[in-house]
């Protein structure tokens, strides 16, 4: 059978035309000003060193770092020198890149000089990840005309940041560095489609760009948009190369081609399956399955987590289907069913464990948000299949989706929203765990899985995430990736998640 490959789409310049909420809204004492604006790089003077050879920046793409136990900035960028007068807020934006497993402090100093702009506190950030940073107002015009200088004062290692030196008419340019201003900051659901509806929501492949083409997916399911399919495609285009084989950066940077790096890896190839039921990639995700199941039929890597619920189960149950078979629709339903035996325990849900029964990560809204994600889309699969909704287990699993949704409602707060760890205050609302539980019960209100009607429950959740918009459409308020431990995830740093951006969508796509 012929392979059909990834569609490629044309540019899609983001930075030459400032989005707008509507016609009006930009017009201010009698002359048009656009709510923002983006000010792209043009210069900039960085280290060039080069990269471990077992790594790689994803895509091909360019990036410029800055060095550790340096005395003087060791990054400079200048920008095009538009007016900003009319804008009442000015943000310095940079993304990362490449895996870095500390916390790190970086210094933003206004052009050539010592004058403190403030400090960039990334800790743990993922592969391609924004991150933000206010501008005084007083310092507003000095930093359009002199720049923007960096200076590492905390961490141990170079932190590598997406090139932004490309003009404006790059597609991922919200992810080059740049400075963004607004007139004010209300944000709207319009700006987050168009930002989510492109590259610059893209993510390294395994869970996190997972949860993004769900939610491309899903949206395109709900309004058939052409322009949402192109995007999917044009996603993953960046993951094959022209024989359709893997080619991608593993959670550490490492280079890896046509295999699966763990039990985290699979879930784009829900999405793939569904649209290509033809493509390599399941046969890929099948054999892996298989070569790495124990005597008890439990695919794991090491690690038992919630995350296979989701990242697993599902897309194995998705190429089951494709595939019509039933011995890997039966492996899907026991990755679930052996979960929840090692997982849940005594009314909690543990986000990982090993067979030992060590369990931890206690009712961490995100492990259960892969858990309920995962039951919910896994029984919806197999049981729209005639033969795979008799396996046994089906029922169990239903019921389990349903002890977990009355359950996490007990934690939802006023505001719609719950805990990093559902039931302990004082770690803060985390907005992506949030999104996951929100959009694992939506999917089932949807679908008729639940006895009772939740939707004034999906109502206060839908007003309240507005707030953590940015004008132009990322979403903030995000626990961060749990490669810091619980402790990072205890203790309230918040940062913009672009896999939270595809909850949001899934969300969004079933209400």
């Amino acid at each position: 059978m012929k392979r059909r490959r990834f569609l490629k789409n044309a540019a899609i310049s983001y930075g030459a035309i400032p989005f707008v909420s509507n016609p009006l809204a930009g017009i201010t004492n009698n002359s048009k000003v656009h709510l923002f604006r983006y000010h792209h790089v043009v210069q900039i003077t960085s280290p060039n060193i080069p990269i471990h050879p077992d790594n790689r920046l994803p895509f091909g793409w360019h990036a410029f770092c800055v060095l550790p136990e340096m005395n003087e900035p060791s990054v400079s960028l200048s920008f095009n020198s538009t007016d900003v007068s009319s804008y009442r807020n000015l943000w310095f934006r940079s993304c990362t890149v490449m895996d870095v497993r500390q916390e790190v402090l970086i210094e933003a100093y206004v052009g050539n000089t010592n004058q403190l702009i403030g400090i960039f506190d990334i800790r743990y950030p993922i592969i391609i990840q924004p991150f933000e940073l206010a501008i005084p107002r007083k310092l507003h015009k000095k930093v359009l005309i002199e720049g923007i200088s960096l200076k590492m004062v905390k961490g141990s290692t170079p932190v590598w940041f997406l090139n932004g030196n490309c003009g404006s008419d790059a597609k991922n340019y919200l992810l080059r560095a740049h400075l963004f201003s607004s007139v004010e900051t209300k944000p709207s659901l319009e700006n987050f489609l168009k930002n989510f509806y492109s590259i610059n929501s893209v993510q390294q492949f395994g869970w996190m760009e997972g949860c993004v083409l769900d939610g491309l997916y899903d949206m395109f399911q709900k309004t058939g948009s052409v322009h949402i399919r192109n995007v999917i495609n044009e996603h993953l285009s960046l993951f094959f190369d022209e024989n359709n084989k893997l080619k991608y950066e593993g959670a550490r940077s490492q280079i890896l081609y046509d295999e699966i790096y763990g039990v985290e890896c699979p879930l784009p190839i829900s999405v793939i399956a569904k649209l290509y039921p033809d493509h390599p990639v399941i046969d890929l995700l099948i054999a892996y399955c298989l070569q790495n199941k124990n005597e008890i039929g439990l695919v794991h890597d090491g690690i038992v987590s919630t995350e296979g619920c989701y990242t697993l189960a599902y897309p194995l149950a998705i190429s089951a289907v494709v595939k019509n078979t039933k011995e890997i629709a039966n492996l899907a339903v026991q990755q679930l069913l052996l979960r929840h035996e090692l997982l849940v325990k005594e009314g909690h849900i543990y986000q990982r464990g090993n067979l030992d029964g060590e369990v931890s990560f206690e009712n961490w809204a995100r492990g259960v948000a892969w858990y309920m994600l995962g039951l919910i889309r896994t029984w919806l699969v197999l049981q729209d299949h005639p033969e795979f909704k008799l396996l046994p287990g089906m029922d169990i699993i239903k019921n389990h989706y349903i002890s977990s949704v009355l359950w996490s409602l007990n934690y939802q707060q006023k505001n719609g929203l719950w805990h990093c760890f559902l039931a302990r205050p004082e770690t803060g609302i985390d907005v992506s765990g949030s999104l996951g539980i929100a959009a694992a019960i939506a999917i089932g209100q949807k679908h008729g899985a639940l006895p009772k009607d939740v939707s004034k429950q999906l109502d206060m959740t839908r007003r309240s995430l507005i707030n953590y918009l940015t004008p132009d459409g990322f979403l903030t308020g995000c626990a961060q990736a749990n490669k810091g431990g619980e402790e990072l995830q205890e203790g309230g740093y918040r940062v913009i998640a672009l896999f939270a951006s595809g909850l949001y969508a899934q969300f969004l796509a079933a209400t």
